[in-house]
């Protein structure tokens, strides 16, 4: 009788048991996934100021584009 009734004390609590851990771990998940793609949002800016830098001419801050560069005008002076 004793045991009996500690099962229905407990039976009631079962789905709370059950789908309240997932759910706070997929909550946890969830927070961590938005720091990440912050991060992500940060180095794609960083690559996107860099494109455009390179796109407008900009290559003072990449010596090997720059040197790119001025080779590709000799070799058009000499053709």
């Amino acid at each position: 009788m004793f045991s009996n009734i500690q099962f229905e004390n407990i039976s009631s609590y079962l789905p709370s048991l059950i789908f309240i851990p997932p759910l706070l771990w997929g909550i946890f998940e969830f927070r961590q996934f938005r720091f990440h793609i912050g991060e992500l949002k940060d180095s794609a800016d960083t690559f996107n100021k860099k494109i455009d830098d390179i796109s407008q001419g900009n290559l003072k801050d990449y010596p090997l584009f720059l040197q790119i560069k001025k080779v590709s005008k000799k070799l058009n002076k000499i053709f």
